[in-house]
């Protein structure tokens, strides 16, 4: 069980140190305009790196309860704590890419202009009212299709929207489920116990949608 334990401990420092730098990287990117396709694949290797994580964190727990003859329970603590750990390298990455002078330059792109508070979520609304998808969106705004989701997540949890336009009645009832099975309400949770079947932007669409109902 030691070697076990050795061997799971390096490789989840080594994708946590990787993960990091990702991080980091994106957050500096980030500053800067014309960069959505070049952010889009970082956050896919961002998905990719943290369910990584879970499965090396589930595969692991299995195996401690199997040696140790324990019953098999669910590893949502687990999860969150990985949750977390992502949560605190992102703040410390952007707050560290904001403050850091060289990324006020141009030598990787335009430096993005800040907007009035709002104004952001206001000019995709606008899109989606016309007519426009996710995609379409992401590619008028010149920003990721993550960011555009995240901005329907925060419009459908305001009323600005309802959720079954951009969800079939079936999968919101299927990540409620899931919202009220998780008890922690942890999207990282949510999203380990439906095997990454939606997105994470598709989850904060419901977790929105539960909160406009006081459901979570």
């Amino acid at each position: 069980m030691s070697r076990i334990d050795k061997g799971s401990g390096y490789y989840s420092a080594f994708i946590l140190k990787n993960l990091k730098r990702l991080i980091v990287h994106m957050s500096e990117v980030e500053q800067f305009s014309r960069t959505k396709g070049y952010l889009s694949v970082l956050s896919e290797i961002d998905q990719l790196m943290m369910q990584a994580l879970h499965n090396m964190d589930k595969a692991m727990h299995i195996t401690s309860c199997v040696i140790e003859n324990k019953e098999i329970k669910k590893v949502s603590e687990l999860i969150e704590k990985r949750v977390r750990e992502r949560t605190s390298m992102i703040e410390d990455a952007k707050q560290k890419a904001e403050e850091n002078p060289k990324n006020k330059s141009n030598k990787s792109g335009k430096k993005r202009k800040k907007q009035a508070k709002g104004e952001t979520y206001k000019k995709t609304y606008a899109l989606l009212k016309e007519g426009k998808d996710a995609k379409e969106i992401a590619k008028i705004r010149d920003l990721t299709e993550s960011t555009i989701l995240g901005h329907i997540a925060k419009g459908i949890g305001a009323g600005e929207f309802s959720i079954e336009k951009f969800l079939t009645a079936d999968a919101v009832i299927e990540i409620s489920e899931a919202f009220k099975a998780n008890k922690s309400g942890n999207i990282g949770g949510v999203y380990s116990l439906l095997d990454g079947k939606y997105n994470y932007g598709e989850l904060r669409m419901v977790q929105n949608h539960l909160f406009s109902k006081e459901q979570v």
